[in-house]
């Protein structure tokens, strides 16, 4: 079960997304 994985995942690349390093 890799659900909460792929909420996480989802909130890193908008995080990313918003905040490119």
């Amino acid at each position: 079960m890799k659900d909460s994985n792929t909420f996480s995942d989802l909130l890193e690349k908008l995080q990313d997304a918003e905040n490119p390093r």
